[in-house]
């Protein structure tokens, strides 16, 4: 077993298929627009406020509609109007399957089940180091930040799987590197697949993530 998404778990199972899937997505992408896009579509926010909201989280650990009510961009008021707006229109991936015919509502409920028997043990946010690793709060502080920069900054929606000590760097497409030093030193290393690599390029080309220390990239093609 191991962490996955509805999606997945469908076409897994034979369920769907991934043609049908990426019908969904695509349906649910276009329905579920980010915290940034709604406003905007609100006529809240406009296209160089949100590369401002955008910017300052590189800098600060803050979720989109909390940066904006910083620099006073929006209200308080005017946060909770977007968020609910947000929650009132979500479209689930089971809904769009639906929609999309892949799926009848009435087999919905029971496959729901199946795959949350299926990702139980994998149901937490909680960042889990692996015991006996020295310095664990700040490699806590690295996965958590590393998360939520991919789901707030570069917009990537993902489940992290649990941590693990590695002897060997996993196969990717690309991998960036970035030397740190201070209480502790080594060198921070993310891969990606080509597709997350087009995605994340897309969301941080406006400004680098860091500027004081050394950045390499290679590919392992």
């Amino acid at each position: 077993m191991a962490v996955k998404f509805f999606g997945q778990f469908l076409v897994e199972k034979g369920v769907v298929t991934r043609e049908v899937l990426l019908q969904a997505i695509e349906l649910q992408e276009s329905v579920n627009l980010s915290f940034g896009a709604t406003a905007m579509a609100m006529g809240l926010l406009t296209e160089a406020d949100i590369e401002k909201v955008h910017n300052a989280q590189r800098c600060e650990d803050l979720r989109f509609g909390d940066m904006a009510v910083k620099l006073e961009l929006l209200t308080a008021d005017q946060m909770q109007q977007v968020l609910t707006r947000q929650k009132n229109g979500h479209l689930y991936i089971g809904e769009a399957l639906v929609k999309v015919g892949g799926l009848s509502a009435d087999d919905l409920p029971r496959y729901l089940d199946e795959f949350k028997v299926d990702q139980a043990q994998y149901a937490t946010d909680t960042v889990s180091i692996p015991a006996g690793l020295a310095n664990p709060n700040i490699w806590e502080m690295v996965v958590d930040l590393s998360r939520k920069m991919l789901t707030r900054v570069a917009l990537l929606t993902f489940r992290p799987e649990p941590c693990f000590v590695a002897n060997r760097l996993p196969r990717k497409d690309v991998y960036a590197a970035m030397d740190f030093s201070g209480d502790v030193s080594g060198c921070y290393l993310m891969g990606v697949s080509t597709d997350a690599q087009a995605r994340i390029a897309r969301q941080s080309s406006r400004k680098p993530m860091w500027t004081k220390s050394p950045r390499r990239f290679w590919t392992t093609r």
